[in-house]
């Protein structure tokens, strides 16, 4: 292996971990008192839960939301405006 090409596999790994650290925001667009567990409340449409090398900032509006689910993130937002 040249090099070169040991700098760019190199590259490419600490970039795909870079991106499986990152925190992904995602915010509760369901209905008052809906599911946590369901993808289709949350905008991305996923159901945020930090596993498997994902880690989630949630933000809930004025809204209720059954924790339906043993979920854990990286941090949580309400905001009741």
């Amino acid at each position: 292996m040249s090099i070169h090409r040991g700098f760019l596999v190199l590259g490419v790994i600490g970039l795909s971990i870079a991106g499986a650290l990152a925190n992904t925001t995602v915010t509760y667009t369901g209905p008052d008192l809906g599911k946590w567990n369901d993808p289709t409340n949350w905008s991305p449409q996923v159901v945020p839960n930090n596993s498997g090398g994902n880690s989630f900032d949630v933000l809930i509006g004025d809204r209720e939301v059954k924790l339906n689910i043993d979920a854990t993130v990286s941090s949580l937002t309400f905001d009741g405006q």
